[in-house]
């Protein structure tokens, strides 16, 4: 049962800490996998308006969720059983295998050795959504907490499964965590910002057909941080909520890009009876820091004591 968990939290959970201290490794280019994949947009036959224009959503991708929970439980199973085999169906002819791009076979080879040295490993996984990125229609990215046992300590991580529909089946051609996706961000070299306008937005598609308490089918979920910059720095900061259904805007000040690196403290508008052109009710306490790393069409939240969860700060917000 997919519980929204993150997603009804969004705007509202803590984040802690974006940034976990991780061992060293190289960073890969993206998967480029060479099988021909058909992109899930083509098989679209509905089309949902949302509030940024238009995303589309078709018939096959309506039923298929049973399809989607099934191969990660698939994959769950045949890493608790060791069966090879079984993982030999599920994953594409290439796969991003955490920090590292692996063909099919040495993802495998990879998951055999490591089970061989973990004999008694068993893991429990708990699948929290099932998102359709709004940057990527050709992939579905599920989202699931994994308990396992290591060393005799109890342990959970927020792990990730990326899908793609391939010759008539889903395959996962990504296997990664919350930690991992950090660490790509962390190691990432940034980039600067030339003068102009910058509107970067982190946008997804909800899968909640089995949320009793929304009564949608596929809800859209949208936080952007909108940039101007001449002689000097503007910055916006705006969320959207499906599950709630409400569109937050946020104060801004102290906004500073230093070395490739855009910080700013942000409090949520709630106006009430408040004066709309007088933001000195604002409370200094309700200002949270937002810093964020800049890359080459792509920005990536890396700390925060805000309000979004831990979740948010794994991706790269793409330039709109």
């Amino acid at each position: 049962m997919i519980r929204l968990v993150l997603s009804t939290l969004l705007l509202w959970a803590l984040l802690s800490s974006c940034v976990n201290e991780v061992k060293e490794q190289n960073i890969p280019d993206a998967v480029q996998s060479s099988e021909t994949v058909t992109p899930i947009a083509n098989t679209f036959e509905k089309e949902f308006q949302d509030y940024n224009g238009s995303v589309e959503r078709g018939e096959k991708l309506f039923n298929s969720l049973d399809s989607i929970q099934s191969v990660v439980e698939l994959w769950n199973e045949a890493i608790n059983a060791s069966d090879f085999k079984l993982m030999e169906q599920l994953y594409a002819e290439k796969i991003q295998f955490y920090t590292t791009k692996l063909s099919r076979s040495e993802v495998i080879q990879s998951k055999r050795e490591w089970l061989k040295k973990h004999a008694n490993y068993k893991q429990k996984i708990e699948l929290d959504e099932v998102q359709y990125p709004s940057e990527n229609s050709d992939i579905i990215r599920c989202i699931f907490r994994k308990h396992f046992a290591l060393s005799g300590e109890q342990k959970e991580v927020n792990g990730i499964l990326e899908l793609t529909y391939l010759k008539g089946e889903y395959v996962i051609i990504k296997e990664s965590d919350r930690v991992t996706e950090m660490l790509v961000i962390k190691k990432t070299p940034p980039s600067s910002l030339s003068e102009g306008s910058y509107s970067f937005q982190h946008d997804y598609w909800l899968d909640t057909r089995e949320h009793e308490a929304l009564g949608h089918d596929f809800v859209p979920y949208n936080i952007g941080v909108s940039i101007q910059l001449t002689d000097t720095l503007k910055v916006d900061l705006t969320s959207y909520s499906g599950g709630l259904r409400e569109t937050r805007d946020y104060i801004t000040k102290d906004a500073t890009l230093e070395n490739g690196f855009i910080s700013f403290r942000a409090a949520p508008i709630f106006l009430g009876e408040n004066d709309p052109e007088d933001y000195s009710w604002i409370k200094e306490e309700d200002y949270h820091f937002y810093k964020f790393k800049v890359f080459d069409g792509t920005i990536a939240l890396v700390e925060t004591d805000g309000w979004f969860t831990e979740m948010i700060g794994s991706y790269f917000w793409t330039l709109k």
